[in-house]
């Protein structure tokens, strides 16, 4: 059952990068590239405007959390996620809102360098 899941998730991953790759040529031909640069710079600002402080917030949390329990590695922050399965669900729960929502504004901070990306291209 594992092993379906986990091939419906990648189908769909795929399927919309797909989509994405289809619905940028088709941006080329419908969308003037003044409006591509803008609204690359929009889903930028939106995506720092959310992430960053999420970001930060939760590098912040995942300090004291490991430094509640004894020294802080060196270079925790490098890869921070390697020290999820240490903490407790309630540190988890803390923490992870945080984390998710960082990443979601990394992931809408790239899709707007690439909309930009398109439309200097254009230009």
């Amino acid at each position: 059952m594992a092993a379906i899941v986990c091939l419906v998730r990648e189908t769909l991953i795929v399927g919309g990068l797909l989509l994405l790759f289809a619905l940028s040529g088709g941006a080329t031909l419908a969308v003037p590239w003044q409006w591509l640069m803008l609204g690359g710079a929009a889903l930028l600002l939106i995506g720092g405007l959310v992430g960053l402080p999420a970001g930060l917030y939760y590098h912040v949390v995942l300090r004291r959390h490991l430094a509640r329990r004894g020294a802080l590695p060196q270079r925790w922050w490098v890869q921070p996620t390697q020290y999820h399965p240490q903490f407790e669900d309630w540190e988890r729960r803390q923490m992870m809102p945080y984390f998710r929502a960082g990443a979601v504004g990394f992931v809408v901070m790239m899709l707007g360098c690439l909309v930009a990306a398109l439309g200097v291209m254009m230009a």
